[in-house]
């Protein structure tokens, strides 16, 4: 009996959220439009200098500005983040482990970039104008989700370098369209919280890419791939965690980062 629940309210919770973006999209396309190109275009990332760009208290206050959830537990004990909720292209990530995340990937020449996962596409777009910002070399990004959200498609409007792909990464196509990709410098995996997703989409992408990057390594099943991958593959890879928090009790988000050694 107990299983069946789950298994009804799996269901009708992925119906709601489908039809709840659905709508999302319907009514607020234009409205989003606007915040895109006021806060990505006009203000922060693309207005902002490089070397302050490379500055953690810098970064931090630019990612709150820009791009910080509507969910205020989160940031409980951060009470000046407030004022930031909702106001930008929404992300759930915590500013001071991304900014740190962001400083680290400025060290490599990253020219490629894929996210699986992308939501509303707040940490894909904040990524991808940063890595721009720093590498003029930088050549296209590529955003996965098995959703279709309008934020993202309008940035891929935007941005001729970015493409933007609707795509279930549990299906076949997905297997063969990274057979057939080009190389990627770095992956961010955040398409599932399930320990057998996430550990089969890192195994089909693994041989394409240079760098890795899981979101929520501290959360339940992600953190158990985070520590198989850090047992099964510390002699190939170098690993770092980006783990900061905006709350003092319990442990949320997380980013693992692994870099292959040369």
């Amino acid at each position: 009996m107990n299983k069946l629940l789950a298994v009804l309210t799996q269901f009708f919770w992925k119906h709601v959220k489908i039809y709840g973006i659905l709508l999302d999209n319907l009514i607020f396309g234009r409205y989003k439009k606007f915040k895109l190109y006021n806060f990505v275009f006009l203000n922060y990332l693309r207005k902002s200098e490089k070397s302050h760009l490379l500055k953690e208290d810098y970064l931090y206050k630019l990612i709150s500005q820009i791009s910080l959830h509507f969910n205020p537990n989160f940031y409980a004990e951060f009470s000046f983040l407030k004022k930031y909720f909702s106001t930008g292209i929404l992300m759930l990530q915590y500013p001071n482990q991304f900014a740190k995340y962001l400083i680290t990937l400025s060290k490599y020449n990253i020219k490629s970039y894929l996210e699986i996962g992308t939501g509303l596409g707040g940490s894909f777009i904040t990524t991808v104008e940063y890595l721009m910002k720093l590498n003029p070399e930088f050549q296209y990004a590529i955003g996965i989700d098995r959703l279709h959200y309008i934020s993202m498609q309008i940035y891929a409007q935007f941005n001729d370098r970015v493409d933007y792909i609707i795509m279930d990464t549990r299906s076949s196509a997905f297997k063969e369209f990274i057979r057939k990709c080009p190389h990627f410098d770095l992956a961010f995996i955040d398409s599932s919280k399930s320990y057998e997703e996430c550990l089969r989409t890192f195994e089909i992408i693994k041989t394409n890419i240079k760098m890795v990057a899981f979101h929520d390594i501290l959360q339940k099943e992600v953190d158990a791939v985070w520590n198989h991958i850090k047992d099964l593959y510390s002699n190939e890879y170098s690993l770092l965690e980006f783990t900061d928090q905006c709350l003092k009790r319990g442990q949320y988000l997380g980013i693992g980062l692994i870099i292959k050694k040369e």
